[in-house]
């Protein structure tokens, strides 16, 4: 039986349903997440996780973050999924494999995007906002500093171990949580009501962006979220975009510990990125002709078929 179901005329009672599972996994797993990790960690660590050099407080942050992204990404999604009758894979484009060519393709264009990101990047850090709003700013920056501050402590790794362990919490659960969640299920629940499909990925890309929490990193992440989701629409399928979200974070993780363990010189952030303006012009020229190509050879059925009149919980 169908417990849930897309429904042209009822994308407001969808949405609620959607939020309840998403606000009880949320809590039953973030509970989870906390009560594991003081018998795990001990009280004293968990009243100490701001301590960003304790090891063992990093541990502990790392776990019950795990739990975290699971509950609130993955896990909604996946139930969801499974309730709506359409099957998990079906329902989230995930069945059939696209062409090799277009993972390939997907990932030449996320390399090639790296110095146009960079430098959205610099442009939004160099953001001022007017003196009315200096109170605003300096939330902002707060708690931009307090993000970067974390990151760096967490994306830390002395050894192969600890590697993997970021990989899979940074790289692997974000590819898979928010690509299930931002471009399997917003997506295809705006398709309900906005059948302009840039608009829907323009939507989709804010909304991902803004999740985040780091204003001053809106711009690149919201480029990346376009580019998700146009990944996901040409291809007509979640492992496209997944698998180049996998990629963007894992790469990071990676340059982090080669620059932490002393195989790397430089700021990892600054990694691919350039200050030479011919470079640019001919790295956004070739980049548009790789978008071009994309869209041409791009999957020709639609991205999410007729959906059902049923109604939620009918």
């Amino acid at each position: 039986m169908k417990l849930i179901a897309l429904s042209e005329d009822n994308p407001i009672k969808q949405l609620l349903a959607f939020l309840l599972i998403l606000l009880f996994s949320a809590i039953i797993f973030t509970g989870l997440a906390f009560v594991s990790a003081y018998f795990i960690y001990g009280k004293d660590t968990l009243n100490s996780l701001n301590d960003f050099g304790n090891a063992e407080v990093i541990s502990a942050l790392i776990y019950i973050q795990g739990w975290n992204h699971f509950g609130i990404f993955l896990a909604p999604a996946l139930i969801f999924g499974l309730l709506s009758g359409k099957g998990l894979m079906n329902f989230y484009n995930a069945k059939k494999l696209p062409s090799l060519k277009f993972f390939v393709f997907a990932v030449v264009l996320l390399i090639m995007a790296n110095p146009i990101i960079g430098l959205l990047m610099e442009w939004n850090s160099a953001m001022q906002l007017p003196d009315w709003l200096s109170g605003m700013e300096n939330w902002m920056r707060n708690l931009e500093d307090t993000a970067k501050v974390a990151t760096e402590a967490l994306i830390k790794a002395e050894n192969v171990s600890q590697l993997m362990t970021n990989i899979l919490i940074m790289a692997v659960l974000p590819a898979l949580g928010e690509e299930f969640l931002f471009r399997g299920f917003l997506m295809r629940y705006f398709s309900l009501f906005i059948k302009n499909i840039h608009i829907n990925i323009l939507i989709v890309s804010i909304l991902f962006s803004a999740m985040h929490m780091q204003f001053y990193g809106f711009l690149p992440r919201m480029a990346l979220g376009m580019m998700l989701g146009y990944f996901f629409y040409w291809s007509g399928s979640i492992w496209v975009p997944v698998i180049v979200h996998f990629i963007n974070n894992g790469s990071m993780v990676f340059i982090y510990y080669l620059a932490e363990n002393g195989k790397m010189n430089g700021n990892p952030e600054e990694f691919g990125t350039t200050s030479s303006v011919y470079f640019l012009v001919v790295n956004a020229i070739l980049l548009v002709a790789g978008f071009y190509w994309f869209s041409r050879n791009r999957n020709k059925k639609p991205l999410f078929e007729e959906e059902s009149q049923e109604e939620i919980l009918a």
